[in-house]
């Protein structure tokens, strides 16, 4: 596979001439970028490299990671991130994502011999493999293989944004990664929010284990200093904030970038009167906006961080706005610099302004909000595949509550996450089946099957994903439901996928 030198793949480009494009500080992590660099150096001549880059939300990981990746010494670079969508999240999203964008770049095609493993997540790679082979092992090698042959010879940064919204299949992915970086030069990077990792998180038991492996470091974001902060301010601003001012700021964001911003946005920091909590902070600059841009903004939020601009367009549709309605609706939240426009889509500034904006919707607004995106959805929307289309589907279907219509999307969506051999989705999926069953009365009719038949599917799939402890009481549901004379009392658990799963605690050969 021949390499040529690409610019990172995060867009510059301006969708409709939107994109107004300020300046931006960045201030006090210039140690922090340094260490990439350094790293990066290291796998060009020494191999593969990660590093999980940690720090609570709006501390700068991701202006740092796009710092780097304009510096950045190696040849190309792909990112990708995880989605909030809790259950029913797209199987290995960031890597979909990032897969494409390399596929995309390279002259040639991926090699023969894993286009079709490959194809599982990026469907115009070719055919994909039988669906009945649900071995991960070789989607898994043959996407290591693909990312190995993309950084020869001059060198591959992939970046996984967000890893606290990771989907199961994502995270087991990642670990097979981490735990195979070879001599190829990739420099492997991973951010995530910290305040975000509860007591029950499943990486609160996974990053532990991660920091041991020889190849992996780790880089911590803590808040700015005070003439940090007062820098950072200065840039903003175009002029140095009296000290008074600077210690009022530094005290009301606690050196967090992203309040600092916010904060800065009121003209008077003194006379203003600041907003106490962060999200009437990031919801000032919402505010001022017109009543048609706020309005549409929900609709944006419901869509989550980013959006399509094609699904965008149909959802306000739904709700009587045109397209040009759209674009004269949302310049003013573009040029606020709420909204960010790229060359597909929009984006909000920060993660935490699309939760403090749906937040702020009524609960009759966002039902409505999730319903215009399933009917949307439902008609069909150009550039987006079947699978991702399925499981948009099933999530706004759930989230307005119409519940005949999201058990058929669940059954739908759980073909396509097993098509992907996404087992942990898959399993997610059947479970919101089974769980939306007794509500709708034709529940049978729309899926096509029993609902014993979804309850053995059920347990198979929680066998497969190495859920033993959710795989039995279904297994016995379905026993005492069919009397089936193939079940007994005691059943053969599956195998389990060697380094697939976080759990397996072995080493892949590497071919």
């Amino acid at each position: 596979m021949r390499s040529r030198q690409c610019r990172p793949v995060y867009e510059t480009d301006i969708l409709g001439g939107m994109l107004d494009h300020h300046a931006s500080a960045f201030v006090g992590r210039d140690h922090h970028l340094a260490r990439l660099t350094d790293d990066a150096r290291r796998a060009r001549e020494d191999g593969a490299r990660a590093v999980l880059i940690r720090g609570d939300a709006g501390v700068g990981k991701t202006r740092l990671v796009d710092e780097y990746l304009r510096r950045t010494p190696l040849a190309r670079a792909a990112v990708g991130g995880c989605l909030e969508m809790g259950t029913d999240g797209v199987s290995f999203a960031p890597f979909t994502t990032l897969l494409r964008q390399l596929a995309r770049q390279e002259e040639e095609r991926p090699s023969t011999a894993h286009n079709r493993e490959l194809s599982r997540l990026v469907p115009e790679l070719g055919e994909r493999p039988d669906p009945a082979d649900e071995n991960r092992a070789r989607l898994f090698e043959a996407v290591l293989t693909f990312l190995e042959e993309c950084a020869r010879p001059d060198g591959l940064v992939v970046a996984v944004e967000d890893l606290h919204w990771s989907d199961a299949s994502t995270r087991d992915l990642l670990v097979f990664l981490l735990r195979n970086l070879g001599p190829a030069p990739l420099h492997l990077l991973v951010s995530l929010r910290t305040d975000d990792l509860h007591r029950t998180h499943p990486l609160r038991r996974l990053l532990p284990e991660l920091q041991r492996l020889p190849r992996v470091g780790r880089l911590d974001l803590g808040p700015l200093s005070r003439d940090e902060v007062a820098a950072q301010a200065a840039v903003l601003r175009g002029y140095a904030l009296a000290p008074g001012d600077v210690d009022l700021l530094y005290e009301r964001s606690g050196g967090n970038p992203l309040f600092v911003e916010s904060f800065l946005a009121v003209p008077d920091l003194i006379g203003a009167g600041l907003p106490d909590g962060p999200r009437d902070l990031l919801l000032a600059a919402v505010e001022t906006l017109p009543d048609a841009t706020r309005r549409l903004l929900g609709l944006v939020a419901t869509g989550g961080e980013h959006v399509e601009h094609t699904l965008l367009a149909a959802v306000a549709r739904r709700a009587g706005t045109s397209e040009e309605d759209l674009d004269r609706a949302l310049r003013p939240a573009v040029d606020a610099q709420v909204l960010r426009a790229t060359a597909t889509g929009y984006s909000f500034r920060h993660a935490l302004l699309a939760e403090a904006v749906h937040t702020d919707m009524m609960p009759g607004e966002r039902v409505r909000a999730h319903r215009r995106y399933a009917e949307a959805l439902e008609r069909g929307v150009v550039g987006l595949s079947a699978a991702e289309r399925a499981i948009q589907l099933a999530h706004h279907a759930h989230e307005a509550r119409d519940q005949p219509l999201a058990l058929t999307c669940a059954w739908r969506a759980a073909d396509h996450a097993a098509d992907a051999v996404g087992h942990p989705e898959h399993l997610a999926l059947l479970e919101r089946v089974l769980e939306l069953w007794d509500r709708v009365p034709d529940a049978a009719e729309r899926v096509g099957q029993p609902r014993g038949e979804v309850l053995r599917r059920a347990a198979e799939v929680s066998l497969v994903a190495g859920s033993l402890r959710r795989a039995s009481p279904t297994r016995r549901t379905v026993c005492a439901n069919s009397g089936s004379r193939g079940c007994t009392t005691r059943e053969r658990p599956a195998r389990p996928m060697r380094n697939s799963s976080p759990d397996s605690g072995t080493r892949a050969p590497r071919r």
